[in-house]
């Protein structure tokens, strides 16, 4: 029989004796035993973490549908943006409550294709080819910034050169079943949209033009414009403008001719109102159209006549006498006349040169170079019979005196004719006499004209002064 006694001293000489000096007590967040507790934890999370990763090593298959939209605008100028909406969504996979499920959208473009023009040199279809690296701009990624829960993304692309384009774009979509962790994959291509980038350049650019008052379109600048690609000339119009802030100035054309095997169309640009004179660079544009889409612009100048401008000649000379026949052609002229007369007088004088200037305050350009000049003394403008020539004119400036009656008379009649050779009048001393004359150029009244002239005319002498 066995000694309880003697069981519980064998119990207690197998049970190891720990001295008090190597027990180690457990401590909070620390110690063996926080050590123990902390790896416990992380082999938790990894567990968990290990449980949703195998989840998804093997994901589902979920039915995409994705499209994209059509660019806008199209066609575009080149170097601007187009875009498209991106549109996509998803078949919820058969059995899962939708409420549950959150997906990720991630768009891509897949091929960007490119040809110079539609038609071949065969009048056919022309292939489109891989575009080059560096003739367009996409942002990547897509906006938004992916991947995204946003079923619907924006395709911005930017052409650097012209032609037309075809762009093909797939979405990736990824969803998740918040509740049991499960996910599904799937991807869709898009069918493809195009996108034609055009250019419309003006030649000479910036333009300068002029404007005729009394003969609209008399004065203008001569353009062409170029399409690219060509075979969009036949929706291209040119005839289109644009004022600036605070413009003034108005343009039209004529002699529009488009040639569809160059691709250009030349016009003639004529103003019908001048530009603001705080604005000589221009305050109209004229735009190359295709529908609402403005391809190209140029800046448009339209220079006018504005005043007689300083320094003001002055004379001071002794001037020969003549006889002269006058009439509306003559220099001076005389006007009122009846076809067929002439008007006798001996005249004494001299040609001023004067300087017309533009709004601007320079001197008026060569545009126009041949223009009348007319001037109004009794309220009615009339030609002088002298032409502008780089912004000056010759202005006949003197005293006289009529021959005897019977004056004016028909220019074949005998006294008209030996009037050349008689003996001149004598031409009476006068003044000063101050002129006020208005003077037109192309139409448009200058202001000043000539304001207070003085004439003196005095034994032989002719004295021209200004205030």
């Amino acid at each position: 029989m066995d000694n309880p006694q003697r069981k519980r001293l064998q119990t207690a000489m197998r049970t190891p004796i720990i001295p008090p000096w190597k027990v180690h007590r457990p401590k909070a967040l620390g110690g063996a035993w926080g050590g123990i507790g902390a790896v416990v934890a992380v082999i938790c999370a990894m567990l968990v973490a290990v449980k949703v990763a195998m989840a998804c090593t093997n994901p589902g298959t979920v039915t995409v549908t994705a499209s994209m939209k059509a660019f806008s605008p199209n066609p575009v100028c080149v170097s601007s943006p187009a875009t498209a909406s991106l549109p996509a969504g998803y078949t919820p996979p058969p059995g899962v409550s939708e409420g549950d499920l959150s997906a990720e959208y991630t768009w891509s473009v897949t091929s960007v294709q490119y040809k110079g023009t539609w038609l071949n040199f065969e009048g056919k279809v022309a292939p489109y080819g891989t575009a080059t690296s560096g003739s367009y701009i996409t942002p990547i990624p897509i906006i938004p910034k992916q991947p995204s829960p946003s079923p619907t993304a924006t395709l911005t692309f930017t052409p650097l050169i012209a032609g037309h384009w075809r762009k093909f774009t797939s979405c990736s979509v990824s969803v998740r079943d918040a509740k049991t962790n499960q996910c599904w994959n799937g991807t869709a291509n898009a069918a493809p949209q195009t996108l034609t980038s055009a250019t419309v350049s003006f030649s000479p650019n910036p333009l300068y033009t002029g404007a005729d008052n009394s003969n609209p379109g008399a004065i203008f600048v001569s353009v062409t414009a170029t399409v690219a690609p060509k075979d969009l000339i036949n929706n291209v119009n040119v005839a289109n403008f644009a004022t600036l802030p605070g413009s003034t100035g108005a343009a039209a054309v004529e002699n529009y001719h488009s040639n569809s095997t160059t691709g250009q169309i030349t016009l003639d640009l004529y103003g019908t109102a001048g530009t603001a004179p705080s604005m000589p660079k221009g305050d109209v544009e004229i735009e190359g159209k295709d529908g609402n889409a403005v391809l190209g612009t140029a800046i448009v100048t339209i220079e006018i006549p504005k005043a007689i401008s300083p320094p003001l000649p002055t004379f001071n000379h002794a001037v020969a006498s003549e006889n002269r026949a006058l009439s509306g052609s003559s220099i001076p002229a005389v006007w009122g006349l009846q076809p067929g007369q002439v008007e006798l007088a001996t005249m004494a004088g001299t040609a001023q040169t004067l300087t017309v200037d533009d709004q601007f305050g320079k001197v008026l350009s060569g545009l126009y170079n041949g223009q009348k000049v007319r001037e109004n003394g009794s309220g009615l403008f009339a030609a002088i019979n002298v032409k502008i020539k780089n912004g000056q004119y010759s202005d006949w400036v003197g005293v006289g005196v009529d021959a005897p009656a019977p004056n004016p008379l028909p220019a074949g009649s005998q006294k008209a004719q030996n009037w050349a050779n008689a003996t001149p009048s004598t031409i009476p001393n006068s003044g000063p006499r101050s002129v006020d004359w208005q003077v037109q150029v192309a139409g448009f009244t200058l202001n000043p004209g000539i304001a207070s002239r003085s004439i003196t005319y005095s034994n032989g002498t002719l004295i021209i002064t200004w205030p």
